[in-house]
């Protein structure tokens, strides 16, 4: 039961929406328009998915549906965001997210659907905040996001919806999605 609640508690949009309001409350969004477009494009399109799935029944295997039409509502809302973001006066926290979350969509596209190994999304999209989180706001965060991952970790284990592997190639495509952003903007 703890496994379920963890996983649904640490779904990536909420993950990502609550990284994007500790920043905005800390002031380090420049303007209302990057917050909204941000919980926009990371939080609320992408939670769209699951009820989408729902309402068209898309693959017979629930849970295969939602993993697929989360990858494509993911592609298309951080593939808007980034463009907004490189296209208006967006903050380099705005353009590093986007830019992270746009190379871990297209890592997990590769590694899933062309290679066909199994990285964990879930992985992915959690260790995203802890790697913005840490470069932002220092190494506490790396600590307590490091605690949230382990959580992720020990649910999709135990509820054998990855193995370690998974969710550690999961995590890796985040971690350097997340340094080159950062490399690239600063």
């Amino acid at each position: 039961m703890i496994a379920k609640i963890t996983r649904v508690l640490t779904l990536p949009p909420v993950v990502t929406g609550l990284t994007i309001i500790l920043l905005a409350q800390i002031g380090r969004l420049e303007s209302t328009a990057e917050f909204v477009v941000l919980m926009g494009c990371l939080v609320v399109f992408p939670l769209l998915a699951y009820p989408f799935r729902e309402i068209f029944k898309i693959d017979t295997d629930r849970r295969q549906g939602q993993r697929s039409v989360a990858m494509v509502f993911s592609a298309i809302s951080y593939s808007y965001g980034f463009i907004w973001a490189m296209f208006n006066t967006s903050s380099m926290i705005a353009k590093v997210f986007f830019s992270s979350y746009l190379i871990s969509i297209i890592g997990l596209l590769i590694v899933n659907k062309v290679i066909g190994y199994h990285a964990s999304g879930h992985a992915c999209s959690t260790t995203a905040p802890l790697v913005l989180l840490s470069w932002q706001m220092g190494f506490w965060y790396l600590l307590i996001g490091l605690a949230l991952v382990i959580s992720v970790y020990y649910a999709s284990l135990h509820l054998k919806r990855h193995t370690i592997f998974q969710l550690l190639s999961g995590s890796s495509i985040s971690v350097l999605a997340g340094v080159v952003s950062i490399i690239i903007y600063i």
